[in-house]
C-alpha cells in the first residue's frame, strides 16, 4: 500500500512564501558577500599602487559598514513585505 500525503493549499502556499522569502534572502546576502569582496580587492589594489594603507583601512572599514547597514534594512524590508 502507497501511503498518499494529502496538504492543503494554504500549507503548500505558506512553504512556497517562506521558501521564496528564503531565496531572496540569500540573494541579497550573496550579493553583499560579492561586493564585499570586491572592495577587498580595490583596497588591496590601491596599496599595491602606493596609497596611504591607513586611510585605505579607514575607508574600506567605512564603506564596508555602510554595506552591512544597507544590507540590514533590505533584509528588514524583504520580512516586512512578505510577512
Amino acid at each position: 500500500m502507497i501511503a498518499k500525503s494529502n496538504y492543503t493549499c494554504y500549507v503548500i502556499d505558506k512553504v512556497t512564501k517562506l521558501e521564496t522569502i528564503y531565496n531572496r534572502i540569500h540573494e541579497i546576502k550573496t550579493r553583499v558577500k560579492v561586493l564585499h569582496r570586491d572592495k577587498i580587492i580595490i583596497y588591496l589594489n590601491n596599496i599595491i599602487s602606493g596609497k596611504n594603507e591607513k586611510e585605505e583601512k579607514e575607508k574600506l572599514e567605512l564603506e564596508h559598514n555602510n554595506l552591512y547597514k544597507e544590507f540590514e534594512v533590505l533584509n528588514l524590508l524583504i520580512l516586512d513585505l512578505n510577512i
